[in-house]
Parts: structure tokens; sequence; C-alpha cells
């Protein structure tokens, strides 16, 4: 299951911007995905750039997650 869908805590955003000026929250071609075993909290695309640059084509994704004891 991915967590842009399930966890409580999330945002609508795209994760591919081809360093292109428009985007398109649509386009969502980067993914985490996760278990019975874990419990997502929060999904989040890290849009910021350094020193007005992008770093890569993609942005990076971040997610807090409860592990469940096997």
């Amino acid at each position: 299951q991915d967590t842009k869908f399930s966890a409580p805590d999330t945002m609508n955003y795209q994760t591919f911007h081809g360093f292109a000026e428009t985007v398109d929250p649509n386009r969502i071609i980067d993914f985490i995905f996760t278990n019975s075993r874990m419990t997502p909290l929060t999904y989040k695309v890290i849009c910021e750039d350094i020193d007005g640059k992008q770093v890569s084509d993609h942005y990076p994704l971040y997610s807090d997650m409860l592990l469940k004891a096997s």
C-alpha cells in the first residue's frame, strides 16, 4: 500500500518535475510502499531547493512510520 494514500498526514504534490516551471499533482511516479507490519503516519514530498536549484528531477519522499514487533 502506498503511504501517500494510507498516511493520515499526507500531501498531494507531484514527485517528478523534470526541472520544469509547472507542476502536475497527478503525476506521481515515486512511491513508499508498506505492508501489514508498518503503519504510516506521515507522507511528505520535499520540495525545497538549494540556492535556487533542484538537485534532481525527482523530489525526495519522507515518511514517519510505526513498525510492529514480530
